[in-house]
């Protein structure tokens, strides 16, 4: 009966988070404000099989994106289902009236992505503790901004997440199971993030983590010896070299599992991303590019508002105010912070395996110094996972119910500002307003300067007579 009641509060959970999701898809009204979303629908349009089989082995093949700054799995993916974009009535400012109806697919797919990334936080919050936990920090992502405002775009920010999360789940699974499956199923979805983003690599930390864990379930014929004081040293230096020798079994062991795991993640990969393998040089360059920007070390207008921030701490500063809201950041940031010192203490295996990929990432980013804010997104379900098994779990000398009383202040917080946030996507966006003012306003051949790498304004003869 309790299980039937986490699945109803789960599904209810769903049917919120459906609804700030799937509010206003066609926000831009045919425009396509999102400059990476363009990108991306650009070349989805532009992709075609190629006349004859051998030529999807050329680097000029027309299944080739041509484009690496992301994954080419998202690209392929639109393409594939691109037989149920909606038809659209905007007289739309766009040659190829297909850029739109792709556009309102791929919103669709982003905003179902991150419906089962709210799915997934609360079976891995399950798994590795209590259905209590995956509750709380499925709630916690259903009501977040940032979640909500990247679901409206096409981008790979919530495919990503979804197929990291997906890596952690089996992962966690494997480490307690070590069936086949769940070690194939991690497999999948490590393969499946990494043609979704490059920056999905430190995924390998967890990996690794749960296949030694594994492995030790796999390998109880070699436990681990104890040498007692009291036998004699011959004894002792043969028990010690049992212990050495079962060890270094345990070791050759789980290289065989994970050569066999970074096999299969490699091929599924190369099968949903095949242009890095057939055309790397351009792949190579384009993705070094990229982290070399992100990195700082090459200069971009869209970068440089980062120049003067502090490495952390303006990541901390930004997901607490506008992408998780407060308090509700500020709680998942506290209760991560005391996840962490309880696992310094403690040092249980599960905190241990979700810290394998926490903290890597977060040093990876949070340090770099492009600090766009979706680029926490991956973080974001995890910081809540460790707060809410903070909160359930952890004993502090403050009474227990200070706590959850305060997380309960912050879910509705956040679902405030959720509901406050939706309302953007029922109302005119800036640039049309702001076109719509320029024709009745600035006459007729006057100058207006504008940055010339961003979007013109105004729009067109159509925001006019909007």
């Amino acid at each position: 009966m309790a299980k039937f009641g986490h699945y109803l509060l789960l599904a209810a959970i769903l049917t919120l988070a459906a609804y700030f999701r799937f509010q206003g898809l066609d926000w831009d009204q045919g425009y396509l404000f999102h400059p990476d979303e363009r990108q991306i629908l650009f070349v989805t349009t532009r992709l075609d099989l190629p006349a004859n089989p051998l030529e999807f082995f050329s680097a000029d093949s027309a299944l080739n994106p041509k484009f690496f700054a992301y994954g080419s799995f998202p690209i392929y993916l639109l393409k594939a289902l691109a037989i149920f974009a909606p038809a659209t009535n905007f007289p739309i400012p766009w040659e190829d009236n297909r850029l739109v109806s792709y556009a309102l697919l791929g919103r669709a797919l982003s905003a179902l992505f991150d419906l089962g990334t709210v799915a997934l936080i609360f079976f891995l919050g399950r798994r590795l503790y209590t259905a209590r936990v995956g509750l709380i920090a499925a709630a916690s992502v259903a009501v977040t901004v940032l979640n909500i405002q990247l679901s409206h775009f096409y981008t790979v920010d919530t495919i990503l997440t979804f197929f990291i999360l997906a890596t952690i789940y089996f992962a966690a699974r494997y480490a307690e199971t070590a069936r086949p499956r769940d070690q194939i199923a991690m497999s999948v979805a490590f393969g499946l993030a990494l043609a979704t983003k490059i920056s999905a690599v430190p995924l390998i930390a967890p990996i690794i983590f749960a296949t030694i864990k594994a492995n030790s379930l796999l390998n109880k014929e070699h436990p681990d010896l104890i040498v007692d004081k009291s036998i004699s040293l011959r004894n002792s230096q043969f028990a010690i070299r049992n212990s050495l020798f079962a060890w270094r079994t345990r070791i050759s062991n789980a290289r065989a599992e994970l050569r066999k795991i970074f096999f299969i993640s490699l091929a599924v990969f190369f099968i949903t991303q095949p242009y890095a393998l057939l055309d790397p040089i351009r792949f190579i360059g384009q993705t070094g590019t990229e982290a070399l920007i992100a990195r700082g070390w090459l200069d971009v207008p869209f970068t440089r508002q980062y120049s003067d921030t502090l490495p952390y701490a303006y990541a901390i500063a930004q997901s607490s105010v506008w992408g998780m809201g407060l308090p509700l950041g500020l709680v998942a940031w506290i209760g991560a912070g005391f996840f962490l010192w309880r696992w310094w203490r403690a040092r249980e295996w599960r905190d241990g395996f979700i810290l394998a990929w926490a903290l890597i990432y977060f040093f990876a980013i949070g340090g770099q110094s492009a600090k766009h804010l979706r680029y926490l997104l991956p973080l974001i379900p995890f910081f809540y996972l460790m707060a809410a098994h903070t909160i359930s779990n952890f004993k502090f000398r403050i009474p227990n119910y200070f706590f959850r009383i305060a997380f309960v202040v912050a879910l509705l917080a956040a679902f405030v500002y959720s509901l406050a946030f939706v309302g953007i996507y029922s109302r005119e966006h800036p640039y049309s307003a702001i076109s719509r003012w320029i024709y009745q306003n600035i006459p007729r051949g006057a100058t207006i300067a504008i940055e010339h790498w961003d979007d013109q304004l105004p729009l067109s003869i159509r925001a006019a007579e909007a």
